[in-house]
Order: C-alpha cells, then structure tokens, then sequence
C-alpha cells in the first residue's frame, strides 16, 4: 500500500498542491505585500519574489521553509489532491507552518518574538478548538461541518485565525528591504489555504471547484495584507486576539455542551 501510494505524494509535494502551487501563490503574495506595505512601484513589486530565490540561492538552510511548506499544502482541501482525503491532517499542517514561520522570520527582536509566538498560540486554539468540537482532524470534514449548532464556534474561531495571519506571516509594516528578505514566500498557500479548507465548505472536484478554492486562498491573502497594513497604523488591533481567543474557547466549551 505504501508502495503503491508513494509516487502520488511525491506528485503532491513537488507539483501540485505542493511546491509548483506554493511558488505560484507565494509569488503573487510577496508581489502585493511589495505594492501594498512598502509602498513600492508595480514593476519593483513583480520582481519582488525574485529577491526571495536569490536569498534562498544564497543561504542552502533556509530550504527547510519551502519543504515545510509543501508538506502542509499536502493536507489542504483542494480539488484534485493526490492524497487522499481520509490522509489529510490537520495536525500535520500546523505542525509543518509554526516552526516554518518561525524560520521565515528571523532575525528576531524581543517583542517581535512574543508578538508572534501570543499569534501562534491564538492561531492553533483557532484551529483546533471547532476540531476538537467536532472530533474530527480532516481539513475537509471540518470545512463542510454545517450543524447550526457549531457555526458560532466556526465563524468565532475563522475570524481569530484570520486576524492572526499578519503575524503569523510578519507582515506588520516595517523597512523595505526587510520586506524582501523575510523567506515567508512559500507560507502564502498553505497558511492561507489552510484557513479555506477549515472554515468554508468545500469545493467541488471540478474545475469550478478549484477556482473557487483558489479565488478564496487569494482573497483571504488580500486579507490578510489588508490586515498588516491596518496594523501598522494602530495599536489596538494586536490586542484583539486574546480577548477574541478566550471568547472562541467560550464558545467551544458551550457547544461540547450542546452536541
């Protein structure tokens, strides 16, 4: 059985949704968080993800972001996926993003580090707070959970994880250059994917489907940038994500209760 399924992940980490899509993604990312936060000019912003391949040429360690990341992609609910569904895992794909974006980041500050690690912290009880209420860890059983007794929780705990994506990524404004150093590029998908196979239903095994997943991991990209840029300007949003995740945990507690 392994045998026989082997040559489909590798398909899926080095094509497709893995390291093929991870670059597309990514690129389209970095080339918008250069026109949008550090205010660069549109031909400077599309050569951006070229100055992540040149840092990734130059330092051979920092491929460990990319492999990370191809593995989580591997657990997103994408049509047409190699891997099966019933073999996709959530835990997988945090596992895979938090020390992922903990290599993307450095070099690291103090406070830069305990805003991060105060995201991940919201980000992960975000995700698994609806999978332990509906005890199930596949991205795409959890995104078509529609019991109206668990869309409180599912849109309490899709906002906290929305909100948390800036950090997540270190996306707060900051100096230019640092900007297009950060090797964030191939976090763009699966972190932002993840949030689309988790919190809406899923899509279609069809082309329709898969443009709608795509269309919905761009968006909450947009999103998220929108996020940063709203961040660099006032202090109070930050803040938010702990009042926000003792609520989300509010909300999981009462709909154990319930179900």
């Amino acid at each position: 059985m392994l045998t026989r399924d082997l040559p489909l992940h590798v398909l899926a980490l080095l094509v497709y949704p893995g390291l093929a899509l991870v670059l597309a993604i990514g690129a389209a990312a970095e080339a918008a968080v250069a026109l949008v936060l550090a205010g660069r000019g549109a031909r400077t912003a599309l050569r951006a993800p070229a100055a992540w391949l040149r840092h990734g040429v130059r330092r051979p360690a920092d491929l460990a972001v990319p492999l990370l990341a191809m593995l989580a992609a591997t657990q997103l609910a994408v049509p047409f996926s190699p891997v099966p569904p019933v073999e996709r895992n959530l835990l997988v794909a945090a596992a895979a993003l938090v020390p992922a974006a903990w290599l993307a980041g450095g070099p690291w500050t103090a406070a830069e580090a305990r805003r991060t690690l105060l995201a991940q912290v919201c980000w992960l009880m975000a995700l698994l707070a609806p999978a332990l209420a509906s005890e199930t860890l596949r991205p795409q059983a959890l995104g078509a959970v529609v019991v109206p007794s668990a869309l409180p929780l599912k849109a309490a705990a899709g906002l906290l994880a929305l909100l948390c994506l800036p950090a997540l990524l270190r996306l707060a404004p900051r100096g230019p250059a640092d900007l297009f150093e950060a090797a964030r590029l191939p976090l763009w998908l699966p972190a932002c994917g993840l949030l689309v196979s988790l919190f809406l239903p899923p899509a279609g095994g069809d082309a329709g489907g898969l443009l709608r997943f795509l269309v919905a991991t761009v968006a909450t990209a947009a999103a998220g940038i929108g996020l940063a840029l709203a961040a660099g300007r006032s202090s109070l949003y930050p803040r938010l994500l702990a009042p926000i995740a003792l609520v989300v945990v509010a909300v999981a507690a009462v709909t154990s209760a319930l179900t």
